[in-house]
């Protein structure tokens, strides 16, 4: 079985975008996972290597955007813990601010952090043309592998968009394994498929919630698909503003 965790920005203290997470919980996090039995591995290691064995708990830690804080906070951290992780890359955002600069995502690809496709503008895949997919997928797995010298295998789908077209074209563009935003744990099926399910940690998850992260139950899971559904069908019908604005007026999160 294999748990992905959805992560973005990690932050020296607490802030109010809803995706970032602070360090001292992300610390708390690598402690916890330190100290459980679950084996953590890169996405990668999944590509040819699909555990057989349903019974073993695997990890992997994914970082979408490539936001600063993944070099100033989390690499370290991760280098503390002699833990692995996956980032996602958004390459139109590297040198942006908020944003990791081209020799930092070197240096993370440099202490054996796997690097993934974000696309090149972060955009929702589902709603542009084929042709215009085709380049948001292809043109930043070129660029990635030819700035990094590595191959690139992995994508994440920006806002957790995508249809039938967008993985036709993701596998056919070279990529291996697809990560989705859509909650769940990943069976060998679903690995060999290789549209893979994940579970975000946000601003919303405290310290409390860092064991049902690791070992999320049926009940928990549940709640997460009904969760999630209710969020994309708010979005839709409130449009993504609108849906923003109240999700962090319900948490007390300041603009």
């Amino acid at each position: 079985m294999l748990n992905i965790l959805l992560l973005h920005n990690i932050t020296k203290k607490p802030t109010s975008d809803f995706y970032s997470v602070t360090e001292d919980l992300f610390k708390e996090l690598l402690i916890q996972v330190n100290k459980s039995s679950i084996i953590t591995k890169p996405l990668e290691c999944f590509i040819k290597n699909t555990p057989n064995d349903n019974n073993k708990q695997h990890l992997t830690l994914t970082f979408d955007d490539g936001a600063l804080g993944n070099y100033e906070v989390a690499l370290p951290l991760l280098k503390e813990f002699g833990l692995c992780a996956s980032f996602f890359i958004t390459v139109g955002l590297i040198g942006k601010n908020g944003f990791m600069q081209w020799n930092m995502v070197e240096e993370l690809k440099d202490n054996n952090l796997e690097i993934g496709s974000h696309t090149n503008s972060h955009l929702p895949l589902s709603k542009l043309s084929e042709d215009k997919i085709w380049e948001e997928l292809h043109a930043s797995r070129c660029t990635l592998e030819d700035k990094l010298g590595t191959e690139i295998n992995t994508l994440s789908l920006p806002h957790g968009d995508f249809n039938k077209r967008t993985i036709t074209l993701a596998k056919k563009a070279g990529y291996k394994l697809i990560c989705t935003s859509n909650p769940g744990i990943n069976n060998s099926k679903q690995i060999k498929k290789g549209v893979l399910y994940r579970n975000p940690v946000n601003i919303a998850t405290s310290i409390m919630d860092i064991p049902s992260c690791l070992y999320p139950t049926k009940f928990k899971l549940i709640l997460s698909k009904f969760s999630y559904g209710l969020r994309k069908s708010s979005k839709k019908i409130l449009g993504k503003e609108r849906y923003e604005s109240f999700r962090n007026w319900s948490l007390n999160l300041k603009p």
